[in-house]
């Protein structure tokens, strides 16, 4: 069986490629950290709970949320939080999550109002009248009754 063969160098420097440490375990250098704390506290709005800056890790007080989704939605979503002014889909799911928490944020999901052709808009007119004058309706003292009815 035919193999194929490296040589000696392309071999050890593969190798070196596995023994890299993640990003997250790398050293960051102090000026680096004073830098990105210099800019996120001269930009970063005055709150009672400013947020975070994470350099490359997290703290164990964090936690990751995933979210399944379609790769349409989220490049659809990400496409739209850009418009809006956010950095990332991400930094969007944060703030809406962090409103929601501190119940500075109300939730209303709508649908768009089905606009009825003139038969059914008639037909649901005197459905309505009807049970306001208590025509072709039944009313009933208890549930049992109600499902007395029901079931014969």
């Amino acid at each position: 069986m035919p193999s194929l063969v490296a040589p000696a160098s392309i071999k050890a420097w593969a190798s070196l490629n596995d023994l890299i440490p993640p990003a997250a375990l790398t050293p960051i250098f102090l000026v680096t950290i004073s830098l990105i704390s210099l800019t996120s506290s001269s930009s970063a709005p005055l709150l009672p709970n400013p947020v975070s800056v994470f350099i490359k890790s997290a703290p164990e007080t964090s936690t990751i949320l995933q979210i399944p989704m379609s790769k349409s939605l989220k490049r659809l979503a990400q496409e739209i939080a850009g418009e809006q002014g956010f950095s990332s889909l991400q930094d969007l799911v944060r703030v809406v999550l962090t409103k929601l928490a501190r119940r500075e944020l109300v939730v209303s999901v709508s649908e768009p109002a089905v606009v009825l052709s003139k038969k059914n808009s008639n037909r649901y007119l005197k459905m309505s009248l009807d049970l306001a004058r208590g025509a072709n309706s039944k009313k009933f003292s208890s549930m049992q009754g109600l499902m007395h009815d029901l079931r014969t």
